[in-house]
């Protein structure tokens, strides 16, 4: 028994091994869904109410560059805020990629029915991938667009900020 369990699994070892690598095809003759990756989480609602949705879609370009867009909604209370993002990646190594691109957040006052755009930021930063599921992200967030006035008339300071993400 122990040597018939040997022969097998020496042929397993064997074959396994010694199959050739399928290779990927040029970018061109991929179909469009193996260059589309999307996400979407939905939170749940929490204790007075408050409802959050999180989305993405990063769309292949060329071998190294991708764009990707990605959404964030929140509703609390009488406010409703929608974040928007458009970002170009591009790969410099097969583990290492540079971003950039705009962030904007809408804000909904729901009572009054007035929406205004709150700020736009400029996103910059750089990505790592630790393995092939793993994805560390260093960013930094500057505002572009001029301070807007919260509800009591009060000047809302400029959100400058960095951002270290992992994604998995």
């Amino acid at each position: 028994m122990k040597l018939l369990l040997l022969g097998c699994s020496c042929i397993f070892f064997i074959t396994s091994n010694g199959q050739a690598l399928q290779e990927t095809p040029p970018l061109s003759d991929m179909p469009f869904s193996n260059r589309l990756s999307q996400y979407r989480i939905v939170y749940p609602t929490g204790v007075n109410g408050e409802t959050f949705y999180n989305g993405g879609l990063e769309y292949q370009l060329s071998k190294k560059l991708a764009v990707q867009i990605e959404t964030f909604y929140a509703k609390f209370g009488e406010v409703e805020q929608f974040n928007v993002s458009v970002l170009f990646k591009w790969d410099v190594t097969e583990r290492l990629n540079i971003f950039a691109g705009l962030k904007q957040l809408y804000e909904t006052n729901l009572a009054t029915g007035t929406s205004q755009l709150m700020r736009v930021n400029l996103n910059f930063g750089v990505g790592y991938h630790l393995n092939e599921d793993v994805l560390l992200e260093l960013g930094y967030h500057q505002q572009i667009s001029k301070p807007k006035t919260d509800a009591f008339g009060r000047l809302i300071p400029k959100q400058n900020s960095f951002s270290l993400r992992a994604k998995w």
